[in-house]
């Protein structure tokens, strides 16, 4: 997931400034959680429900 990747990133020394999707699902709840990292998540469309 993008939550792992970035904990792997800043565990080896790296610094991540922000996260940019395609696509972002809100009912998934993945930008909330990169949010409540700090992370400032920029996305180009969101699909609500199915």
């Amino acid at each position: 997931t993008a939550a792992a990747g970035i904990k792997l990133i800043e565990r080896l020394g790296g610094e991540i400034i922000g996260c940019a999707f395609v696509i972002d699902l809100p009912e998934l709840g993945g930008r909330a959680k990169l949010e409540e990292l700090g992370m400032d998540v920029h996305v180009l469309c969101e699909f609500e429900g199915t």
